[in-house]
């Protein structure tokens, strides 16, 4: 991409789709942080380059289009999770305003890569405070996309233990990043 700020008079629906194209790793992450799913964060980018590429005339940048698309990502994920009655979501709105607006400026400032590698290191800094176990856990099911009652199984506990877990592991892991923001 040449240049982000660029204005173009009517960008076609291919210009769109390069564009999300381009960002479609940090649409689908952002989607992903939300519904804790990866699978589900793929279809939730697909769904919004769909509708995106269909709404082509109503952008002017490449930079507005992707601004766009993640807060659209954004919104389908938590409707997906009201739908479900999920309550998966462990980043306060807030956070995830901050966490776009992060990704936002990583995708668009080059000298912006500090902001995105403090909210990894802020993220690694948290996840260390866990227990081994915890963290083993964690990544069993939100890194592997396991079920609960499937890492119950593979670790010898019950569901509801499994579950307690996750969402106190959840629950640590939003309070320590609000407090590191």
């Amino acid at each position: 991409m040449e240049n982000p700020h660029q204005i173009l008079a009517v960008p076609s629906p291919e210009d769109v789709a390069k564009w999300l194209l381009e960002k479609q790793s940090h649409i689908i992450a952002y989607a992903r942080v939300i519904v804790q799913d990866m699978q589900l964060a793929e279809d939730i980018f697909q769904d919004v380059c769909v509708r995106a590429v269909k709404m082509s005339a109503e952008f002017d940048s490449a930079e507005g289009t992707v601004r766009w698309a993640m807060k659209a990502a954004r919104n389908k994920a938590i409707d997906y999770l009201r739908k479900t009655r999920r309550e998966v979501a462990m980043f306060s709105p807030e956070l995830l305003d901050r966490l776009s607006d992060e990704w936002m400026g990583v995708t668009y400032h080059a000298q912006q890569d500090d902001g995105q590698q403090a909210v990894y290191k802020n993220l690694e800094y948290c996840l260390a405070k866990l227990t081994k176990r915890t963290r083993a856990l964690l990544d069993m099911r939100y890194g592997d996309g396991r079920k609960p009652n499937e890492i119950a199984a593979m670790v010898d506990q019950k569901v509801t233990a499994v579950y307690k877990t996750l969402t106190r592991a959840n629950s640590t892991l939003k309070s320590c990043m609000e407090n590191r923001t």
